[in-house]
């Protein structure tokens, strides 16, 4: 046998259970009933999306953000570091070779200009070119031993380990202000050198002096 509806104002004979609260109600009202739950949840998915912005955002940041602060920076240094030191070997590579080229290259810049001068000018002895070729030969010779000579650099690995850097988790006792509720009641202390404001069984809050002094049961 079907139910009325459990709104007393009500006249209609078609009762409907709704499973969610085990109460009958008419078509109508089961719809207004339906709606008055979904009305009831809309607040809860507002408060799970502020929670989800929370704790992908602002937690984050609370939790690591420092931490991925002095990491970016000491990658930064280790770069920094490392580019130095690159920097300088090639630098020496450089010398090592200037070191062993830099007669050879006068050498070369000087006979330049000899040759130019000569041909413009159509006056060269057998002499001039006798002397030309000793002197190229002499060079080819030189640079021949320069190839034999071959510089090696020894690098070893850049050794890193988990050692280098460490985790730990630090528990904080810091009071999260953004919190606190909505002021209750205020209270003027302006003519109060002292006054408890609130305590508790581990707190007590005292206004002295203009300031406002938290103290713990330590």
């Amino acid at each position: 046998m079907s139910q009325s509806c459990i709104i007393e104002s009500c006249c209609s004979t078609l009762g409907i259970l709704c499973h969610c609260c085990d109460k009958t109600f008419c078509p109508d009202h089961l719809d207004e009933h339906y709606e008055s739950i979904n009305e009831q949840l809309k607040p809860l998915v507002e408060e799970i999306n502020l929670l989800n912005d929370q704790i992908m955002n602002k937690t984050k940041m609370k939790l690591i953000g420092n931490c991925l602060d002095k990491l970016n920076q000491w990658r930064n240094e280790s770069y920094k570091t490392i580019n130095h030191f690159y920097e300088k070997k090639c630098q020496e590579l450089e010398e090592y070779y200037m070191k062993h080229t830099e007669n050879q290259q006068i050498e070369i810049n000087e006979i330049e200009p000899k040759l130019n001068k000569l041909i413009h000018e159509q006056n060269t002895t057998e002499e001039d070119i006798k002397l030309l070729k000793s002197t190229i030969d002499i060079l080819k010779q030189q640079i021949k031993e320069l190839h034999q000579i071959s510089y090696h650099i020894n690098i070893r690995s850049f050794e890193l380990n988990e050692n280098c850097l460490s985790i730990e988790q630090i528990q904080t006792n810091e009071i999260d202000f953004t919190v606190l509720l909505s002021p209750f009641k205020t209270i003027d202390c302006s003519n109060y050198s002292r006054l408890i404001c609130s305590n508790g069984e581990n707190m007590l809050l005292m206004h002295k002096n203009s300031e406002l002094h938290l103290f713990n049961k330590e």
